[in-house]
């Protein structure tokens, strides 16, 4: 793995180091000394040759851009408020959300990537042109607010249009009753591991599929 996105990193303050192993780590966390939240990208020695620059936002937002073969690459990784997070808490961390998106390069392929807290369930309609079928569960509200922003930055949620196998549906979280179980694939419960990406095809079809043939 040459990127890699990690979410409560619960590291303050920001910065970067090099592992003993050689991987490079970049870190954005809280600055009041408290160890909560937190987010970082870790790259391997090939990845880290590529970075032109990265940014810490705050502790729930990190931002990395690259050098690849055709075009550079923008990774934005997030770390959203769970869905029954304070209202006036959730529309803060979308509001600046959407400013770092609208702030970033243009012409660069986007990648956004992280825990996003959301369903977004397999309901497509309203949505075409976001999301495939392949997610599961109903959509929360984390989940209408994250299809509403790929909307207005016409980005697809990439791991609704393909099926999962079973074993790719590792569980990432087990209620205290042990009653509800969350599986790590995009799409589908609270744990909400999201990758969103500007299409190749913005004009090509309706359909996320279409837009973002795989």
């Amino acid at each position: 793995m040459q990127i890699m996105g990690i979410s409560e990193s619960r590291r303050c303050g920001s910065g970067k180091f090099i592992l003993s192993t050689g991987e490079t780590i970049v870190y954005s966390g809280r600055d009041d000394e408290v160890h909560q939240h937190g987010v970082a990208i870790m790259l391997n020695k090939d990845a880290a040759k590529t970075m032109i620059n990265w940014a810490p936002i705050d502790e729930r937002i990190i931002r990395a851009r690259f050098h690849s073969r055709y075009v550079k690459l923008t990774l934005i990784h997030v770390y959203a408020p769970t869905n029954d997070t304070d209202e006036e808490v959730k529309d803060h961390f979308h509001e600046k959300f959407q400013a770092v998106v609208e702030k970033g390069p243009k012409h660069d392929f986007l990648v956004i990537a992280g825990d996003l807290s959301s369903k977004v369930g397999s309901d497509v309609e309203g949505y075409e042109r976001v999301m495939s079928k392949h997610g599961v569960g109903t959509r929360n509200d984390n989940g209408e607010k994250l299809c509403d922003f790929c909307g207005m930055n016409d980005l697809v949620i990439t791991d609704t249009i393909f099926p999962h196998k079973e074993i790719h549906k590792q569980l990432t979280w087990i209620s205290p009753d042990r009653r509800t179980c969350n599986p790590f694939f995009a799409g589908s419960d609270i744990s909400g591991i999201f990758i969103l990406q500007k299409p190749f095809f913005s004009d090509r079809g309706k359909t996320a599929k279409n837009r973002f043939p795989l």
